[in-house]
């Protein structure tokens, strides 16, 4: 089954967006995709029926700058991945997406990365209500796989949500970067920090917030945030089925200074995908 899963992964093509389950709702507005997210309810299908179906629940986690729909969205043709191609090769399978502010301009955000991982126990925690034994996948990328370690660190810690940890049977991990960026942050929070004396400069008035240079600074290489969570979560890799991908293509600016080894899962072999 897990190979399945690992190659239903790298299909990125889909139809139409859909969302809660509904074959024919529309995702939220961008401003209201946060939270939790139903794709797919896990429901068989006539055709399905006589096929064996996975019980298991797959929950993605977008990264910086990011959004619970978008992310997973081809850009060309708008289609969404995770709501029609996902279902269909793993029949049975409920679907989940998981929004959080994310964004580096102009947010009003001051929540940080352990009170994102905690709201997405707490709405899992609920999804699942009923049903704690199914076994669950997570899908994250970039940021998306901080949120991820740090929200399973928090189950470790926490009788409550124990339960998500016990059932996670395998992690994809999508350009996340384990080890931080070295260079890269701060880059971004010197331009972040430009762009917000500027508008204060010049007396703009048009955007609310200002820039996450506090996300920034968690995603560089010497970063304890990264470090902290890199040593509670190795305590917890046991039983965990692991894949780490990056891409080699350099990404300009923000991109170009990453390197391999920082995407690399303390414990585990990073796959680059060229």
């Amino acid at each position: 089954m897990w190979r399945s899963i690992k190659a239903a992964v790298h299909k990125r093509s889909a139809s139409k967006r859909r969302e809660d389950g509904e074959d024919e709702a529309a995702a939220p507005k961008t401003s209201e995709r946060l939270g939790l997210f139903v794709l797919s309810n896990g429901e068989l299908n006539e055709d399905e029926n006589n096929r064996e179906s996975s019980k298991v629940d797959v929950v993605a986690i977008h990264g910086l700058n990011g959004d619970a729909y978008n992310t997973w969205t081809h850009q060309r043709t708008q289609s969404l991945w995770l709501k029609d191609r996902l279902p269909k090769d793993l029949p049975g399978a409920r679907i989940y997406t998981y929004g959080y502010p994310s964004h580096l301009l102009f947010s009003r955000s001051k929540a940080e990365i352990r009170d994102y991982a905690m709201k997405l126990l707490v709405c899992l925690n609920s999804a699942r209500g009923g049903q704690e034994k199914r076994p669950i996948i997570f899908i994250a990328h970039s940021l998306g796989g901080i949120v991820c370690k740090q929200a399973l660190i928090l189950a470790y810690r926490n009788a409550i949500y124990s339960k998500i940890l016990e059932s996670t049977i395998g992690i994809f991990f999508f350009g996340t970067p384990h080890r931080g960026a070295r260079g890269t942050p701060d880059m971004g929070i010197f331009l972040g920090n430009m762009v917000d004396l500027c508008l204060k400069g010049s007396g703009s008035r048009p955007f609310v917030g200002g820039t996450r240079s506090d996300l920034l600074a968690a995603l560089n290489a010497n970063s304890p945030t990264l470090r902290d969570v890199a040593q509670d979560f190795s305590h917890l890799l046991d039983g965990l089925q692991i894949v780490t991908l990056y891409e080699l293509e350099e990404k300009v600016p923000l991109g170009r200074l990453v390197r391999g080894f920082y995407f690399a899962c303390p414990g585990f072999k990073a796959i680059p995908r060229e």
